[in-house]
């Protein structure tokens, strides 16, 4: 299975009785990628949910790939009385799991109808333990309870959780019913995301969630994801679906009184290679 290099937008519905998502997996999954798509717009309006992404499998080890994929504006109606009947960017439910979320960008920036409980991610699932690196999740909602992360499980469903950045205007996280408003707060659940962040992605615009230039922050080399979901070399690599650039497309002056390099969010200074040319004067 491979469903990469799409565009998914508009996807809306009114049902009662069904979830609305741009990406829908269930049933036996062995392997396959979901990668670099870019999905938006998902919505009910019902008394149900919507998901950008929505994994629910019943194979427990099943090595799905999910990378690179720039997820915003999914809401649900909105619901207070139970996470799963809201608006999530990805959510893993079912008894699967062994699902690898590498390098993708959440942003939940647009109000349900109705205040209820939204995540960047949601984790649902109860089957074998799941992989999340590089992955930016942001709610920047302003009504009902909003995570960057939910999860009504145990920390031990995350085999490997770190190099992610989750900004939220209200709670980092929660677990069960516990809150965990800051990222300190959540790695006390964890356990893990020793490395990872809660800042300000700087995207571009709600609508555009490439980063802008020389603000991102460095992840961890992840052998399997080369390039970015516009085909760019992963060099950092960048935190999010994104291989942020490290330098301006113009350079105007160039004097040079040290290796020339460019700092990242997280106070990291990354070198780049500088080639003379013509019209251009080394020093």
């Amino acid at each position: 299975m491979n469903v990469s290099n799409n565009i998914i937008m508009g996807v809306s519905s009114s049902a009662t009785n069904n979830n609305t998502s741009g990406i829908y997996l269930a049933g036996t999954v062995s392997s396959g990628v979901i990668n670099a798509n870019e999905i938006s717009d998902i919505k009910n309006t019902g008394s149900w949910g919507a998901n950008g992404i929505f994994l629910n499998s019943t194979s427990p080890s099943n090595g799905l790939l999910v990378s690179n994929n720039m997820i915003y504006n999914v809401t649900g109606n909105g619901w207070s009385l139970n996470w799963a009947d809201n608006g999530h960017g990805i959510r893993l439910a079912g008894t699967g799991g062994g699902y690898n979320i590498y390098h993708n960008t959440v942003s939940l920036s647009v109000n349900q109808a109705n205040a209820g409980n939204t995540a960047a991610i949601a984790v649902f699932n109860t089957g074998g333990v799941n992989d999340l690196r590089n992955n930016i999740f942001a709610n920047t909602q302003t009504n009902g309870t909003r995570v960057a992360i939910y999860t009504n499980q145990p920390s031990s469903i995350f085999g490997t959780i770190n190099f992610n950045n989750y900004f939220s205007a209200q709670h980092v996280g929660v677990n069960g019913t516990t809150n965990r408003t800051t990222l300190a707060n959540w790695v006390t659940f964890s356990g893990q995301d020793a490395n990872s962040f809660a800042q300000n992605p700087q995207f571009v615009s709600a609508t555009d969630l490439h980063i802008q230039a020389c603000q991102g922050l460095a992840g961890t080399t992840i052998a399997a994801i080369t390039t970015d979901i516009d085909g760019d070399a992963r060099i950092v690599p960048i935190i999010g679906a994104d291989e942020v650039s490290e330098m301006p497309t113009q350079l105007i002056v160039v004097v040079i009184m040290e290796a020339p390099h460019c700092c990242f969010l997280d106070g990291t200074v990354h070198p780049f290679n500088l080639t003379v040319g013509p019209g251009m004067i080394g020093l």
